[in-house]
């Protein structure tokens, strides 16, 4: 279940408001993140 709700969060994104998924890196996170640090790498992912 919990695969299948990631895979919905990234095919539709508008569906699930509130944080949305991005890119630290290489590392897919779900963001934006809190600390400075992490915010000033955070990018949004668009698929």
């Amino acid at each position: 279940m919990f695969l299948e709700e990631t895979a919905d969060r990234l095919e539709y994104p508008k569906l699930f408001p509130g944080y949305g998924p991005g890119l630290i890196g290489s590392m897919l996170v779900w963001g934006p993140p809190l600390t400075p640090d992490e915010k000033a790498l955070w990018e949004p992912w668009h698929g």
